[in-house]
C-alpha cells in the first residue's frame, strides 16, 4: 500500500473573553487567538506524498456575507463569532466542502516537508449580525476543518 499524507485534529474548545454588549456595539471585536495541534503523518523522505489544503466548513452560519457563526445553544441573540486569520482577515468558508474556503494551511506534493506542520494559528471574535436584535448572553457554534486534496 502506497504512503499517504494525512493530518489529524483533536476536537478544540475556545472560549472568547467575557464582554459587554456596549463593547461589542462600540467596535470593539473582544477577541482571542490560539493555535490547534496537528499531527501530520505519511511522507517520502519527510516529503508530503499529496498536495492538500486544509479548509473549514460550518452548519452554524448565522451571517454567510461575513462568516459568522452561531447555533440555537446560544443565549444571547444577534451575536456570533468569526474566525480570523494571523493578519486579523476572516476566514472564508461556507455550509459544505468549498475549495473557495481559505486556506488555513497546505502541503505541495514533493516539496513540503510534513514534519513542518504541526498547527494552525487562528483567532476569534465577536461578531453582531443583528444589531436591532442584539442581547447578552453566550455564544455557541461549532466549525468543522477538513483535509482537501488535489
Amino acid at each position: 500500500m502506497p504512503v499517504s499524507t494525512t493530518c489529524s485534529i483533536q476536537n478544540q474548545q475556545f472560549t472568547l473573553p467575557s464582554t459587554t454588549l456596549f463593547t461589542l456595539k462600540s467596535g470593539d471585536y473582544s477577541d482571542t487567538r490560539f493555535s490547534i495541534p496537528l499531527s501530520c503523518s505519511g511522507s517520502i523522505d519527510s516529503k508530503a506524498t499529496k498536495t492538500f489544503n486544509l479548509r473549514a466548513y460550518s452548519n452554524d452560519i448565522v451571517d454567510s456575507a461575513n462568516y459568522i457563526v452561531r447555533n440555537a445553544s446560544s443565549t444571547s441573540s444577534g451575536i456570533g463569532f468569526q474566525l480570523f486569520n494571523t493578519l486579523s482577515d476572516p476566514l472564508k468558508f461556507t455550509t459544505g466542502y468549498d475549495s473557495a474556503s481559505t486556506s488555513l494551511a497546505a502541503m505541495t506534493k514533493g516539496k513540503d516537508l510534513v514534519s513542518s506542520l504541526t498547527a494552525i494559528d487562528i483567532g476569534a471574535r465577536y461578531k453582531i449580525f443583528d444589531a436591532a436584535n442584539a442581547s447578552p448572553g453566550t455564544v455557541v457554534g461549532t466549525i468543522i476543518i477538513y483535509m482537501e486534496y488535489e
